[in-house]
This record gives C-alpha cells, sequence and structure tokens, in this order.
C-alpha cells in the first residue's frame, strides 16, 4: 500500500536498503553534534525524490520523540550532553523509516519474486508489512471501545482482561484469516515461482536516488574519520 501516494515509488528494495545504511550510520556519529546537518541532508534528499509527505509527517514524529526521550534523559541523568544524544538518535531512526512510508508492499513482492527469491521470505515479508498497520488499527478500535465501557487503563487487571486479552483473541482471528486467504489464492511454498506479469526492477530514477543516498551516507564516514584524526 501506498500510504503516502508517491508519483515515483522507490524500488522497494532500495526502500529498505535506505533504512539498513541510514539506522547504523546515526546511531554510530550520533555523538557528533554536526550530524544535525546530515539529518537535514537525508530529510532534504527525501523531499528532492517525492517523500514531501512522509517528511512532513516525521517532522510530527521528531518533534514528539525528541521532547519525550530528552525530557527523560534530563530528569534522569541531567546531562544535557546525554540529551542531545538522544534526541539526535530519535532523529536518525524517524529519518530511516521515512523511505519505508511510501513502499508499496504488492510491488516488495513482486521485486522478491522477480529475484527469484525463496516464496517463503516474500510471503514472510509481504504479511510482515501488512500485519503491522492491521494489529494498529485494531489496537486502536479495541481501546476505543474499551474507554467507551468505562474501562480505566490504569487498572491493570481489567485492562489486561478487557484490553489484552480481546487484542490477542483478534490477532490469532485475523492470522487465520490471513492463512485461510493465502490457501484460496493457490499459494503453494512448494511450487515453483510463477511467471511475473509486470516484473519490479529497478530504474534509473531508482538508481540516481539510492546513489545520492550513499554519496550522503558516505559524506558521513567520510566526515567523521576525518575529525577523529585531527
Amino acid at each position: 500500500m501506498n500510504r503516502f501516494n508517491l508519483k515515483k515509488q522507490i524500488y522497494p528494495l532500495f526502500a529498505i536498503l535506505s533504512f539498513i545504511i541510514i539506522l547504523p550510520i546515526g546511531m554510530v556519529f550520533s555523538s557528533n553534534s554536526w550530524m544535525w546537518l546530515f539529518v537535514l541532508a537525508y530529510w532534504l534528499l527525501f523531499l528532492a525524490f517525492g517523500y514531501w509527505r512522509a517528511c512532513l509527517s516525521c517532522l510530527t514524529g521528531i518533534a514528539f520523540l525528541i521532547i519525550m526521550v530528552s525530557s527523560v534523559t534530563v530528569l534522569m541523568t541531567k546531562d544535557w550532553k546525554a540529551c542531545e544524544l538522544s534526541a539526535l538518535r530519535c532523529a536518525m531512526i524517524s529519518i530511516a523509516t521515512i523511505p519505508l512510508m511510501g513502499m508499496s508492499y504488492t510491488k516488495l513482492g513482486k521485486s522478491l519474486d522477480t529475484l527469484r527469491a525463496p516464496r517463503s521470505m516474500s510471503l514472510a515479508i509481504m504479511i510482515l508489512f501488512a500485519f503491522i498497520p492491521i494489529l494498529m488499527t485494531e489496537r486502536s478500535r479495541i481501546m476505543k471501545a474499551y474507554k467507551v465501557r468505562g474501562g480505566n487503563p490504569h487498572v491493570p487487571f481489567a485492562f489486561f482482561k478487557n484490553m489484552i486479552v480481546p487484542f490477542l483473541v483478534r490477532t490469532i482471528s485475523i492470522s487465520d484469516t490471513l492463512a485461510l486467504s493465502v490457501e484460496t489464492r493457490g499459494f503453494d511454498l512448494k511450487s515453483k515461482p510463477k511467471e511475473i506479469y509486470e516484473p519490479v526492477i529497478p530504474k534509473l530514477y531508482d538508481w540516481i536516488y539510492i546513489t545520492s543516498l550513499i554519496l550522503v551516507s558516505g559524506a558521513i564516514i567520510g566526515v567523521g574519520i576525518w575529525l577523529k584524526t585531527l
């Protein structure tokens, strides 16, 4: 599902690769204040490639995480440097998720099939990405119903009985429905992958994107190494 209606969707595996590249870099170099410039650079890069809705949505998430985590850090450690470290890591985690926000799960499955990946792998990844939004929706629905009935989430036993138990039961039900749906469509892990009607392969636009991201990431690593040699 293309939640943010991108005109040109990035090749799904490149979107996942972006997350894999950005997150470790953010964790390794987050102790340096100059990393804020590269947070901005990543944000502008995604903005240039059409992720403007995801970028704007990310700003809200970054602000919320920074305020919450930084407040807790300051109260516990009284260390403003640790506060900045926590804030920068939150920002990098949020930035790393932007490419995933506009990813089409259908195209992800097709791209894995095009690469002749094991069908069990493509099915597992597609279910993972599709299942999380469903669970979040169910959680919200059950929580609203619990509050409408006058439930208090601060009462542990009542919360477990009226919120956690229904959520687990609903999760199992959704899993059974999903398994039945896959079986009805004739999906067989033992059979060979069928021919893809529209193979999903990276195009020039995708190569420009991933090259730009690698250049920005390489610049971060280069600056980090250069500063350590001074």
